[in-house]
């Protein structure tokens, strides 16, 4: 295992060079619009648009240091996840390497998106916790206050965060050895929430809500099903001048979609169902042979990325991309940590699996698109918890060191 952090190294640096400077996103370009303007608001969560912008200002006047931030923590979380896992199976800690290398996951470090800094953000807090508790000892409070800050910036990062932090809070206090794990787990989600809530309201974030593309796809496929007009009309100006223009415009503009979207639900509730599952459906390749989501390679790259484009395209709709399998190999590893006799190892993926699970369980209701970037998340996580069951059959190194150790002193103390 001496040679994985310089295998790891060789890997972020070729990552840099064939995903530099990133691809940026309609979310990112509005975004990346709000720091040029100083003015945030919390359409998309602020903590990532002022981050980049803070970055920016003091590392790296470069939009392309948001892709050195989210592969900084990705291969960060790849290696230390190996070195976890080295030292009971080297052939699985090798393995992991190959994450990068899921089409998925190679389109979620090129695109600088909130679900890919979720992703990355919970690899390597995940990584320190898993290492950590092949530890002896308890984590130092600067290594745990170091899991609790990534913790927070993947739980911020997207509105639904926090749902995939709750499991990884549970095992955050099962890695700082704390007796009752339900309530720190409870208390550390709520602090997450109100010191987001409290950040948001420090840098003077417009509050606007998000829910407009969801009552969008909503109205406009309940009203194609069943063939009649639900779209409340409105008049959008043209251009406007400042945010007190859009958020008058806003207004309105709300309330009408959510009286709608009311009304709808309660004179045409089956269809919106149906509605609802022919999205998840799409999103989780039931029954579909293609993916449906965005392609992301370099059409105007240079000669030496071409490979990564050509790479994601020819894999567009590889079995990596099948969301449901994923989905139920995590459903698989929960119900394996669900015995009473369970190794710490096979709990620590149980809860792994389940933060996957709640990630891509709500987008039922919530998922106002098929983007497969909402299951970014789903993929590492199904990824790791399927190696760390593996490796959870593997005696630890430590533990057959002590065994070994006690079985010489008692073959001794006989002998004499």
């Amino acid at each position: 295992m001496r040679l994985y952090p310089l295998a790891v190294a060789i890997l972020a640096a070729l990552s840099y060079y064939a995903l530099e400077p990133g691809v940026l996103t309609f979310d990112t370009r509005n975004q990346l619009q709000q720091i040029i303007q100083s003015q945030y608001t919390d359409a998309h969560p602020a903590i990532m648009a002022w981050w980049w912008g803070w970055m920016m200002a003091h590392l790296w006047k470069n939009v392309a240091v948001l892709l050195v931030f989210h592969l900084c923590m990705f291969w960060s979380g790849v290696c230390i996840f190996g070195m976890a896992l080295g030292r009971r199976s080297p052939l699985c800690a090798w393995l992991g390497l190959g994450i990068w290398f899921l089409p998925p996951m190679m389109a979620m470090t090129a695109v600088l998106i909130k679900d890919s800094g979720m992703t990355c953000s919970f690899m390597l807090a995940c990584a320190m916790m898993l290492y950590c508790n092949e530890q002896p000892r308890k984590p130092h409070p600067a290594v745990a206050v170091t899991i609790v800050l990534f913790l927070f910036y993947g739980a911020t990062v997207r509105h639904n965060g926090i749902l995939a932090a709750l499991p990884l809070c549970y095992w955050f206090a099962m890695t700082i050895r704390v007796r009752r794990r339900a309530a720190a787990a409870t208390l550390l989600c709520a602090g997450i929430l109100l010191v987001n809530s409290a950040f948001t309201a420090s840098i003077g974030a417009i509050k606007i809500t998000y829910q407009d593309s969801l009552y969008f796809y909503d109205l406009s496929g309940v009203s194609m099903r069943i063939h009649q007009q639900l779209m409340p009309p409105y008049n959008q100006p043209e251009h406007f001048y400042n945010y007190t223009d859009l958020m008058d415009f806003q207004s309105v503009k709300d309330q009408l979609l959510h009286k709608a979207e009311l009304e709808m639900l309660h004179q045409y509730p089956m269809d919106y169902l149906a509605v609802r599952w022919e999205l998840f459906r799409t999103l989780m390749r039931i029954g579909i042979d293609q993916t449906n989501r965005p392609f992301y390679w370099y059409e105007k790259s240079k000669p030496s990325q071409k490979w990564v484009g050509n790479y994601l395209k020819t894999n567009a709709d590889s079995a990596s991309y099948i969301g449901i399998m994923w989905f139920v190999m995590e459903i698989g590893v929960v119900t394996l940590a669900w015995r009473r006799r369970v190794s710490v190892l096979q709990m620590q993926a149980g809860l792994l699996s389940v933060s996957g699970i709640l990630t891509a369980t709500p987008l039922l209701l919530i998922a106002p698109g098929p983007p497969f970037r909402y299951l970014y998340w789903l993929v590492a996580s199904g990824f790791w918890s399927a190696l760390i069951t593996a490796v959870s059959f593997i005696p630890s190194k430590l533990v057959v060191d002590e065994v070994a150790g006690d079985a010489a002193l008692q073959s001794n103390q006989q002998h004499q």
